[in-house]
Order: C-alpha cells, then sequence, then structure tokens
C-alpha cells in the first residue's frame, strides 16, 4: 500500500465529496417526492369535494323532480307516484 503522500490523502477528500453529493441528490429527491405526494394529496381532496358537490346536486335534482312529479299528479289526477 505504498503511495505518494498525494494520493492517499485526496482519496478520503474525493469520498466525503462523493458522499455529499450523494446526500445532496438524495435530500433532492426527497423533497421531489414530497411535493408529488403533497400535490397528489390535493388533487385526490379536490376531486372528493368536487364529486361531493356533483353528487349532493344531482340528489337535490333528483328530489325536486319527485316533488314536481308527486304534486303534478295530486293535482291533475288520483294517480300516486312513489
Amino acid at each position: 500500500m505504498s503511495g505518494s503522500p498525494g494520493s492517499s490523502g485526496s482519496n478520503p477528500r474525493k469520498f466525503s465529496e462523493k458522499i455529499a453529493l450523494h446526500n445532496q441528490k438524495q435530500a433532492e429527491e426527497t423533497r421531489a417526492f414530497e411535493q408529488l405526494m403533497t400535490d397528489l394529496t390535493v388533487s385526490r381532496t379536490q376531486s372528493h369535494d368536487q364529486n361531493e358537490e356533483e353528487r349532493n346536486a344531482l340528489s337535490s335534482r333528483t328530489e325536486k323532480s319527485k316533488w314536481k312529479r308527486k304534486n303534478y299528479a295530486l293535482k291533475y289526477s288520483n294517480v300516486q307516484v312513489n
């Protein structure tokens, strides 16, 4: 293991630089992943809220339609409407 004194001194420095670059890259990837997961959560929440609003609107229209049919039937005939 004989080598020039300068070369053995540079290897640990290069190795520590590689570790630092690896840690930096890993931190960037972690931030990107966390941002993606946050965006996905927000998107799912908004989609769920929108779907719930659409279901409520549809339910409201359905109830109004049933009410109109029932009142029409009561007003103009003796037919019962469910």
